[in-house]
């Protein structure tokens, strides 16, 4: 993976941890490193917790469709996803 996305692995987000306050201790980590967390486990990472930091959580579905329909616009085609 590190090939393909050299800039993939985070590092440095342990002084953050102590400091993040999840339902799920074990997610601490992922919120400490990104932007954007990709998951269906939407409920452990409610946005009023993410908000302060910047960052969100998608669901993968919703981020295959917003990923479909950036392509479509950068084609100029947009709005013409299946089922529009």
């Amino acid at each position: 993976m590190c090939e393909a996305v050299p800039d993939c692995l985070v590092t440095g987000w342990e002084p953050l941890e102590a400091g993040l306050d999840l339902s799920d201790r074990d997610d601490r980590n992922v919120l400490a490193g990104d932007r954007v967390i990709v998951t269906a486990n939407l409920r452990d990472l409610p946005a009023a917790k993410l908000d302060p930091f910047g960052i969100e959580a998608k669901d993968p579905d919703q981020l295959v469709l917003e990923t479909i329909d950036l392509s479509l616009a950068d084609s100029g085609r947009g709005g013409q996803r299946a089922g529009r």
